[in-house]
């Protein structure tokens, strides 16, 4: 099996998706609608409650996290697919926005209809439209980083461009042929997108899907905004598998990488909480940071009356989907009064999910409670727990979970790796982050 992870567009995921060719490709991971220089800024901090409370059920929730949060290039170290299939669509039809001192994907009607975006200025924008130049410019910087950053991290995996371009011609069932998208520039997207095509090819002698023709619109696609100018016939999809399959067929025969696929980054955020309670999710008054040299820790204030479970649940983690992949979960866990714990002693929980914005047991694929039965835990001394387990579904989120408010608790140094095996505790990469005032 081909473990391929796509950043594009519905032109790209919707190939690979194709059944005929279901069996020979694994979809690893899909980052779709963004840009390439959106994806190498640093992330930004934000209240995850909130964006979660706004968007959650009109499906912007997970493009307005993956915007802010940038997870791409964690998920692709941890993924470690054997190829990255990219598409510019994004970048070309929508450009880049301002927004403090980053840039997000110029889907501005996405962000404002949402608190708290809806009275914030957000800054120039940078397409086809307006700034060209200026947009090239920092696209490219942004590819160039991009490159060094698979070389430096995934030094077996390939990238491979896919040079489709928009259309607005629809063949209806009947022959009748007639345009959609009107309003768009057709000629000058696919003009800019061209240039980009070209620049990485070119500069990196990356592998290149080049059609000889084009493609018209599957007429039934073609009621969206802006996404309908790359969902095509299924003729478009049989030519992009057919130029796939040979270069992955000579490939296979000229090159056989072996890919370690484990991973002993850290995939939690802000594990030792010294950005407060930033990428934590559901965290309320009763949970406290304690501060000490080199890290923090969480615990709970049980002079706080509430009768919930306390539990704070950490950034999604997205995974590949594989029964045979391991991870292993450690953190520090400290605890003053051991009579104070209930029977069963439980105090972590590991859900797994189909989205990354659930977190409820209602919604998760599986649910494993972490016990201290059978540690030998003593009194008031930092105790390393390490659990490895196979998951199911495509997020992990992890949680400090006591089953009741234990006064006292600490927990510390949370880590989740891509491995078997457990490492010296670290925190997670790019811990360097943009911070956004208004969220």
């Amino acid at each position: 099996m081909i473990n391929i992870s796509i950043l594009g567009s519905y032109a790209t995921k919707n190939a690979l998706e194709l059944k005929s060719f279901g069996d020979y490709y694994n979809i690893s991971s899909y980052t779709g609608m963004s840009s390439i220089i959106s994806i190498m800024e640093k992330p930004i901090l934000y209240n995850v409650d909130i964006i979660e409370k706004v968007t959650k059920l009109n499906l912007n929730c997970k493009f307005l996290m993956t915007e802010l949060f940038k997870p791409t290039l964690d998920t692709l170290i941890n993924i470690k697919p054997d190829y990255i299939i990219m598409d510019f669509y994004g970048d070309a039809r929508y450009g880049i926005i301002k927004l403090d001192k980053s840039f997000l994907l110029n889907r501005i009607d996405k962000f404002q209809k949402h608190e708290p975006f809806k009275s914030y200025n957000f800054g120039e924008t940078y397409n086809y439209r307006n700034n060209e130049q200026l947009f090239l410019k920092k696209w490219k910087k942004s590819f160039d980083k991009f490159i060094f950053f698979i070389k430096s991290n995934l030094p077996n995996t390939r990238v491979i461009i896919n040079g489709i371009k928009g259309n607005n011609v629809v063949e209806a069932v009947d022959g009748e042929i007639y345009t959609v998208q009107e309003h768009l520039n057709i000629e000058k997207i696919n003009e800019i997108w061209e240039k980009l095509d070209l620049y990485a090819v070119k500069k990196y002698n990356l592998y290149y899907l080049n059609y000889q023709k084009k493609y018209s619109l599957d007429p039934n696609y073609t009621n969206g905004i802006g996404t309908s100018i790359v969902k095509f016939k299924k003729e478009y999809f049989l030519d992009f598998n057919l130029g796939l399959q040979k270069i992955i067929l000579n490939d296979l025969a000229t090159y056989k990488p072996k890919i370690n696929r484990e991973n002993h980054s850290n995939c939690i955020k802000n594990s030792t909480f010294l950005q407060k309670n930033y990428f934590w999710t559901f965290w309320d008054s009763r949970f406290k940071i304690i501060n000490y040299d080199n890290y923090n820790a969480v615990t709970i204030d049980t002079s706080v009356s509430d009768k919930s479970k306390p539990q704070i649940w950490s950034n999604a983690v997205e995974i590949e989907p594989l029964a045979s992949k391991w991870y292993t979960l450690s953190f520090y866990v400290k605890i003053n009064d051991l009579s104070k714990l209930e029977k069963e002693k439980r105090i972590f929980c590991i859900r797994t999910f189909n989205n990354m914005y659930e977190r409820k047991n209602s919604e998760c694929i599986s649910s494993i409670d972490l016990s201290l039965e059978g540690h030998e835990i003593k009194e008031g001394i930092d105790y390393r727990y390490i659990y490895s387990f196979c998951p199911r579904g495509k997020y992990i989120k992890v949680a400090p979970f006591p089953f009741i408010s234990v006064d006292g608790i600490e927990y510390s140094r949370i880590q989740l790796e891509a491995s078997k095996s457990v490492s010296e505790y670290k925190v997670a990469a790019n811990e360097d982050y943009k911070k956004l005032k208004v969220i």
